[in-house]
């Protein structure tokens, strides 16, 4: 009896077209025009940054509530919008701020509880629901896609969100294989697995590819110095300004918990998870904090 190749995987938002990304083209803006006070500033984003002009305009939001969000289509652009938003005022100016303002974390707070995920910027905040792929183009190529938002407003920065897309659209029609192939392991089927198997390494050819492709547009100099400063977490940051984190108010007065979060990263790709999981692979998650992007980065100078 099949356990997993029987899943309807819509049901878990998972497509066998686009894999963990949204089969259709995300929101440019949120409908309602209440959320317009956070749109305009969003839109506004790499200027704001530029001037350092972006905390006055986040500490004049107000408070808005999510009660108008209806789809899902609605919550995922919210939380894109407000995972930038509150990364780039963390991370704007010349010191690290220390206390996010009510009119982000009360609303980022209800919508990360609406996916359950952490209430920060993620790897589904960069990349999987920030990228539009134009019309009738290949999704495994990054120059098919654009990002919806961006801190610097660079082509750098948006070819390492879209590189990181073409990844996952490589290896999403494996989910339905990946889950079948469980299920072969179960009866002995030999042939399933062994298919699976051979299709997975084909895949891991292809996606090495499209990694190769990164430095095409992207310096490891603007990454290191103009894009990974706005990646970076609350966790593990003393040396940045952050000890104990970021204040998290939950009330107009200012008082709130301090929270520590890792910062967004390729680490947590849905894709690449979801492969460790099927082929039972556990990795160390110290190795991966070390290296996650320093070997691309060594390998980057070296050919500079």
């Amino acid at each position: 009896m099949a356990l997993f190749g029987d899943l309807e995987l819509r049901q878990y938002g998972v497509s066998a077209i686009s894999g963990f990304l949204p089969e259709t083209k995300p929101l440019e803006k949120l409908p309602d025009p209440l959320y317009s006070p956070w749109e305009s500033i969003v839109n506004g984003l790499p200027q704001l940054l530029k001037t350092d002009t972006l905390s006055d305009a986040v500490d004049n939001l107000p408070v808005l509530s999510t009660a108008k969000l209806r789809t899902e289509d609605e919550w995922r652009r919210a939380y894109l919008v407000l995972g930038f938003l509150s990364q780039g005022y963390i991370w704007s100016g010349n010191e690290p701020r220390k206390k996010l303002p009510l009119s982000i974390t009360s609303p980022l707070r209800s919508v990360s509880s609406h996916f359950k995920i952490i209430p920060c910027a993620t790897f589904a905040t960069y990349c999987l629901w920030n990228t539009t792929l134009g019309d009738e183009e290949d999704r495994t190529n990054p120059s098919s896609y654009s990002a919806q938002i961006t801190f610097t407003g660079s082509h750098e920065e948006e070819w390492f969100y879209t590189t990181s897309v073409a990844i996952e659209a490589q290896g999403a029609p494996l989910i339905p294989l990946a889950l079948s192939a469980v299920d072969a392991t179960t009866i002995h089927d030999r042939k399933t697995v062994t298919s699976f198997l051979e299709a997975f390494s084909t895949c891991m050819d292809r996606i090495c590819e499209i990694l190769a492709r990164l430095d095409e547009r992207l310096s490891a100099d603007f990454f290191y110095h103009k894009l990974r400063p706005f990646l970076r977490g609350s966790k593990n940051m003393a040396g940045a300004g952050l000890p104990e984190g970021v204040l998290y108010p939950n009330c107009r007065c200012g008082e709130g918990e301090w929270v520590q979060f890792s910062g967004g990263s390729n680490a947590q790709s849905s894709l690449i998870q979801f492969f460790d999981i099927v082929l039972g692979i556990k990795q160390d998650c110290g190795f991966f904090k070390a290296c996650q992007v320093h070997e691309w980065l060594h390998r980057s100078r070296l050919n500079t």
